[in-house]
């Protein structure tokens, strides 16, 4: 029996019985962080993500993420940047006007630690 990492999570780390929440709408849309904006991070309404993380335009990072209260949990799809094929980094956020701060809680990867930042919504979302 195949286990979704997701479930697991939630059930370790929230005691939730294993119920995810829809991400709230504040979160998704493209996300700006680093010198000149450079660094870009989508969430998606399907629940998943994508990450540019060097500036290059090409989303080196994949993943999927799920949102409890103000809790957001990440997995990335398949290795990037040193991260392992669904390690999961749990990240406390926060949205105030057009700037979401990530900030870990509980991270496997040490290279994901990069969207621990604020990050400035793009006006056209």
């Amino acid at each position: 029996m195949k286990i979704d990492p997701f479930l697991f999570v939630c059930s370790f780390f929230f005691g939730t019985g294993c119920t995810f929440e829809n991400s709230p709408s504040a979160i998704l849309g493209t996300w700006y962080t680093g010198s000149n904006q450079t660094i870009t991070t989508i969430f998606s309404s399907d629940n998943t993500y994508h990450m540019d993380a060097d500036g290059d335009g090409v989303m080196e990072i994949n993943g999927i993420y799920s949102v409890l209260g103000e809790m957001v949990a990440l997995s990335d799809v398949k290795e990037a940047f040193g991260c392992a094929r669904q390690s999961i980094g749990i990240y406390k956020f926060k949205i105030s006007e057009n700037t979401l701060t990530l900030e870990p809680v509980e991270e496997a990867c040490d290279n994901r630690k990069i969207i621990a930042s604020n990050w400035i919504k793009n006006a056209n979302n």
